[in-house]
């Protein structure tokens, strides 16, 4: 009985193992083989594609960061230009007075017995007001005039309005001056870069951008340390504020002056146009 069941087992065995046998036993071996060599082909291509887009990342890293120190000592060579430094701070001195604006102006409205309600509407009046402002430069930039001779105008009027701000401090008046406050302040963040821009006359604009940016940065950074150093040693902003209105004075005076210097190199253009540089004609463009 087990004799007769072996046969029934091994008969259909023998059926499946024979295609096995008939083939050659070289051609047995060569299916994994020739598998794992296509596999082998397939990784190696994946792995010589992976370093050559690591081969590529590094060169670009490469790139950028010679690309960077690059911009860098471009930018640093142009303060060695007097009108360099005059832009920085034409830009400089108004952000000082801007910072002050921003932090102490809540203080001083608290140190003059301003009531709360009233705060809270000089405040909206400003908020409003810079809201307006900025709309407005978005809108009408293009019919606009030069962004220098707009910020040589609102410093001027800046003066004026910060010594009303402290020296006739009833409500009708500070109203008004909260909203040229807003005004201004709309204006400060958008039109000192390019004004940078113009005057530098530099052939790339990152660069006046760049000092621009820097000019505000310092400004906004240690503007309220002279007010706040005045009101310790006074225990008031009054002297603060008027030291705001100096500066605002001296940004617009930094201002003409640059302007100056651009009329007169125009004329030098027209004189002797080809001993002037492009750099000298960007500038009187300007």
């Amino acid at each position: 009985m087990s004799s007769a069941f072996a046969l029934v087992v091994a008969v259909p065995a023998s059926f499946l193992i024979s295609p096995l046998r008939d083939q050659p036993l070289e051609q047995q071996r060569n299916v994994p083989r020739d598998r794992r060599e296509e596999n082998c082909k397939e990784k190696k291509i994946e792995v010589s594609s992976i370093s050559y887009k690591v081969d590529d990342f590094k060169i670009n890293a490469t790139q950028d960061e010679d690309k960077n120190k690059s911009s860098l000592v471009e930018f640093l060579k142009i303060f060695r230009k007097w009108r360099t430094w005059l832009i920085l701070f034409a830009i400089l001195f108004p952000a000082m007075s801007w910072s002050v604006y921003w932090v102490n102006v809540i203080s001083y409205f608290e140190s003059i017995s301003v009531p709360e309600s009233d705060i809270v509407i000089y405040v909206a009046i400003m908020t409003t007001s810079d809201l307006a402002g900025r709309l407005f430069v978005a809108i009408f930039m293009d019919r606009l005039p030069k962004e220098t001779n707009i910020l040589i105008a609102s410093h001027l009027v800046l003066v004026f309005v910060t010594l009303a701000f402290v020296l006739w401090s009833i409500k009708p008046v500070l109203v008004v001056c909260s909203a040229f406050i807003g005004v201004g302040r709309a204006w400060y963040n958008i039109l000192p870069m390019k004004a940078a821009v113009d005057l530098l006359g530099s052939d790339d604009p990152d660069q006046g951008i760049t000092l621009g940016m820097l000019a505000l940065g310092l400004g906004f950074a240690v503007g309220t340390l002279p007010a706040g150093s005045i009101f310790d040693a006074t225990s008031s902003y009054t002297l603060a504020f008027i030291f705001n209105a100096v500066f605002y004075l001296v940004g617009a005076f930094l201002l003409i002056m640059l302007q100056l210097k651009g009329r007169k190199s125009i004329r030098n253009t027209e004189e002797c146009p080809n001993e002037v540089s492009y750099e000298n004609k960007i500038e009187l463009e300007t």
